[in-house]
């Protein structure tokens, strides 16, 4: 039997006077058993809609009390729920240990033998597949780098949305990288990356929007002449 409002380690969240007994039998039968004073009875029925009055001897139970899971509904969230909420998840992921490298990029997925296949793939690719059995706690601030990125890479999303993928890597990385994203690109995946890594850009975009303080011009990354535009505008920004 555990009774949780005499608990320290976890502490009641009944208001006081409210007082409950978690038992479970040997037969694997378990009861919850709540006392609440009298006069609290209101607040007892109002903070549950899901209570189903089987007994009131004593007339105690508001008449038209009927349960009701209307307020668990699934219902479409407010946009700025939805942006507290990424918000969280993506300040709090990259804190999160899963075990070993290989564990991080199938985080989330069903490790079949082809996607733990894709993620052994994409750790050589990155340079890391010697470390698939290490903690990612042990990896330098570059390799870090590398792994984050190869989380992004393993996702089957449509739209993939790269912030710096090169930041931390040397140049056998970078073009590893780089021919991960053409691959992605070539299955058909979109591909957005903010970078001030210019030879990258050049070698592995199609298109730029370039933004600076004047302004944002559009540039074809594959057309003659490219590298000269891009250094122009950014000699122009830098001004």
């Amino acid at each position: 039997m555990q009774k949780p409002e005499p608990m320290e380690l976890f502490p009641p969240d009944f208001p006081a006077g409210w007082f409950s007994y978690l038992m479970l039998f040997s037969d694997g039968v378990k009861i919850d058993l709540t006392l609440v004073p009298r006069e609290d009875g209101e607040a007892y029925f109002a903070q549950d809609p899901l209570i189903r009055v089987l007994l009131d001897k004593d007339g105690l139970c508001p008449d038209a009390l009927r349960p009701s899971d209307e307020r668990f509904w699934v219902q479409r969230p407010p946009s700025a729920h939805v942006r507290d909420c990424a918000n969280e998840f993506y300040l709090s992921c990259t804190y999160v240990a899963r075990g070993l490298l290989r564990d991080e990029l199938l985080c989330g997925q069903k490790a079949t033998p082809e996607r733990t296949a894709r993620a052994d793939e994409v750790l050589d690719a990155l340079g890391l597949g010697a470390l698939a059995d290490r903690h990612p706690a042990t990896l330098s601030g570059g390799q870090k780098q590398r792994l984050a990125l190869g989380v992004a890479l393993m996702h089957d999303a449509s739209v993939i949305v790269l912030d710096e993928p090169t930041s931390g890597l040397d140049g056998k990385s970078m073009r590893s990288v780089g021919r991960q994203i053409e691959k992605l690109a070539h299955e058909g995946r979109v591909i957005l990356m903010i970078t001030h890594d210019v030879e990258f850009l050049l070698k592995t975009g199609t298109s730029a929007l370039l933004v600076g303080p004047l302004g944002c011009e559009k540039i074809d990354v594959r057309a003659s002449g490219a590298a000269d535009r891009i250094v122009r505008f950014l000699g122009t920004a830098a001004r």
